[in-house]
């Protein structure tokens, strides 16, 4: 049944969007879900025209995914997605990704929060409260207990430079950009030919075109916790947890 409240877009995997093994990377599920996550917005009218006059934007703080089977080259995948209302700072939106005969593919769900574009502080969602009406109460995932986070061995450990394609029109990393950087991390870890069955990434800090980040990363057999450190102020960037097959 189709509704304003769920949007539904196609895509296809095409050949920029895999990785090695032939099959849909990480950073491409997350630019999906993003692309679709802004057209909806617009569609219910809380979207970067509605954010401009409040002079804020929407940010990304955290999502977490459960993927079952991950779409190959050439493949059209169906992205569903919808909000689950606000609470506090924080607004939930939802995802669920499928194939087209409507098999499941993976299952996800966000966090995001308002940005004030001048002070770079968070705003209320009291902004919101004419849009609550086109919340759906539907959970696509139950949130993670990872027993193993942020305790392992130190396995991995370099500095890398923001580079000014990775930024986007905010003048900070793109948040889609640290899934690349965890690939490149699990290849150095010769878990390149491995696939990740769950994430959950904590957005904490932007950074800017040439500063530097530590990156680091914690094994647990076959858990993972990557973290970005700002050589420049010693805040944390993202950290991601994830567990691979």
């Amino acid at each position: 049944m189709k509704s304003k409240f769920i949007r539904t877009d196609t895509y296809p995997v095409s050949w920029h969007d895999i990785d090695a093994n032939g099959k849909q990377s990480l950073r491409s599920f997350a630019v999906f879900m993003q692309e679709s996550a802004w057209r909806h917005a617009e569609d219910l009218g809380f979207g970067f025209n509605f954010m401009a006059q409040h002079d804020a934007f929407w940010v990304l703080k955290s999502i977490r995914a459960q993927i079952f089977q991950y779409p190959a080259w050439k493949q059209n995948v169906l992205l569903q997605t919808w909000h689950r209302g606000y609470q506090g700072l924080l607004a939930f939106r939802d995802f669920k990704l499928l194939d087209e005969s409507g098999v499941t593919l993976a299952l996800a769900a966000s966090d995001w929060i308002i940005m004030h574009q001048q002070s770079r502080r968070p705003l209320k969602t009291d902004i919101l409260e004419e849009f609550a009406t086109t919340a759906l109460e539907r959970r696509a995932l139950e949130d993670f207990i990872w027993a193993e986070k942020h305790s392992g061995k130190l396995v991995y450990e370099a500095d890398r430079k923001v580079n000014f394609s990775e930024t986007d029109m905010h003048g900070h990393m793109n948040n889609t950009r640290y899934f690349e950087w965890a690939a490149d991390v699990l290849n150095e870890l010769s878990e390149a030919q491995t696939h990740v069955k769950q994430f959950e990434m904590q957005f904490r800090n932007e950074c800017r075109v040439k500063d530097v980040i530590k990156l680091s990363a914690l094994q647990n057999g076959k858990i993972y916790t990557i973290t970005g450190v700002n050589n420049r102020n010693g805040k944390t960037i993202f950290q991601l947890n994830l567990s691979v097959s």
